[in-house]
């Protein structure tokens, strides 16, 4: 039971970091000037990461990566006790890139594009961190 929770946290990760990398590059800095002048709560957090936007990204990336990679490997040690280990890295090869490219990818970018300011204000803090 631990261990698909551990694996749920991993996805909320995964889903926060891509979300995140869509959110940032796809705000529009005209609408993130409004949102300064207005003094909408979190708008200077979000300012400060897109000055920084290379660093922000590359860190972004790089911890998307070592979360999806986490993942990759719980999900295979399951699925090889389960199925053995010829067809545990067959199953696993394929639910998992499924899994991540559905739930860890375009699911949240989709959302982060359509809702970029938001995702940006609500991301932003956290990442200052």
């Amino acid at each position: 039971m631990v261990i698909f929770l551990i694996i749920f946290f991993l996805v909320v990760i995964s889903f926060f970091f891509s979300a995140s990398e869509t959110a940032m590059i796809g705000l529009s800095r005209i609408r993130l000037r409004h949102m300064l002048q207005q003094g909408i709560k979190g708008a200077h957090s979000v300012a400060r990461l897109v000055t920084k936007l290379d660093k922000v990204i590359a860190a972004i990336l790089i911890g998307n990566n070592l979360v999806n990679i986490a993942i990759s490997a719980i999900l295979t040690g399951i699925f090889v006790q389960v199925y053995g280990y010829r067809w545990g890295v067959v199953v696993a090869t394929f639910v998992t890139t499924l899994s991540l490219l559905i739930f860890c990818e375009v699911t949240p970018k989709i959302l982060a594009a359509k809702h970029a300011e938001k995702f940006s204000l609500l991301t932003a803090p956290l990442m200052e961190v």
